[in-house]
């Protein structure tokens, strides 16, 4: 059992190939519907526009195997009741964390890491001129929140890699081949998660993730245009090298990390908020305790 955490472009084109893979049962969750943008980078069709994208992506998967078994959360993350979230994880095998919203991307990674499950949690980067694909094995690796850390400290050497947004937040823009560059990097996605939900001793594609894993290089990092980020430093007397560039990074823990660090310094994830209230509820929370001195 998967959890597909945002059907977009990635979350959409991950079910297709886990779903096609003999993948039997998949939760997919995102609050939004089909807009016609979505048409050019993601498995959706003209007659899903403005139906929820869990209901559109269901019906593309039966139509492709007609024995899957769908949970269908038409919410966003933060919209999910704690315990209801907990549940999510607790069911699956493996977490797919593609919500384009990093306190998604946060709740997802304390859920799934307190409760022992691996989590991929897959980016991209304006124009998807890049993107990321971060493995997380419970006490074995890094957690998402020490992994973004790394490239923190990378954009500060190297430069920012930003999103650039059009419409709502975390979409990119449409733009010819963005659906061939968006798949490059959900294609690494998708054969981590098959190698991750492999048998264990399978010889074939079981290695390849538990390989990543052993090495601690969980970070996945790619390019889709040449010269890209902090490419040129790693690559650039190096002949013949261009676009579809990659390099693996090694996260470390952070010492007092309350997802991966010590023991006593873990939170239970359905105590921490997963947002942080906005100025305008603090207001109208101040304001409600006035009017009740």
């Amino acid at each position: 059992a998967v959890l597909v955490a945002g059907c977009g472009s990635v979350g959409s084109y991950l079910a297709e190939v886990l779903a096609r893979a003999g993948v039997g049962r998949l939760a997919l969750l995102d609050p939004e519907p089909v807009e016609p943008a979505n048409l050019s980078r993601t498995v959706y069709a003209a007659e899903d526009v403005g139906r929820p994208k869990p209901e559109a992506l269901a019906r593309r998967l039966l139509a492709v195997e007609p024995s899957i078994a769908l949970a269908l959360e038409p919410r966003a993350v933060d919209a999910l009741p704690p315990a209801a979230l907990d549940a999510r994880v607790r069911e699956a095998d493996l977490v797919l964390a593609a919500t384009d919203d990093p306190a998604a991307q946060r709740a997802l990674d304390r859920f799934a890491y307190a409760r022992g499950r691996p989590a991929l949690f897959v980016g991209l980067y304006a124009g998807a001129r890049g993107g990321e694909v971060i493995l997380t094995v419970p006490d074995r690796t890094a957690c998402y929140l020490c992994a973004t850390r790394s490239r923190h400290g990378l954009e500060r050497a190297g430069g920012r890699v930003a999103r650039e947004l059009d419409y709502g937040t975390g979409r990119l823009r449409g733009e010819v081949a963005l659906a061939a560059d968006v798949q490059h990097v959900a294609s690494a996605a998708a054969k981590l998660a098959l190698a991750l939900l492999a048998p264990e001793g399978e010889p074939g594609l079981r290695p390849f993730a538990e390989e990543v894993v052993a090495s601690g290089a969980t970070y996945l990092t790619l390019s889709t245009v040449p010269g890209y980020w902090f490419y040129p430093q790693v690559f650039g007397d190096t002949p013949g090298q261009g676009a579809y560039q990659s390099v693996w990074l090694t996260p470390a823990r952070a010492a007092d990390c309350p997802v991966c660090g010590p023991p006593e310094a873990r939170c239970d994830p359905l105590e921490v908020p997963r947002r942080a209230p906005d100025a305008a509820a603090i207001a109208r929370a101040v304001r409600e305790a006035g009017d009740g001195v």
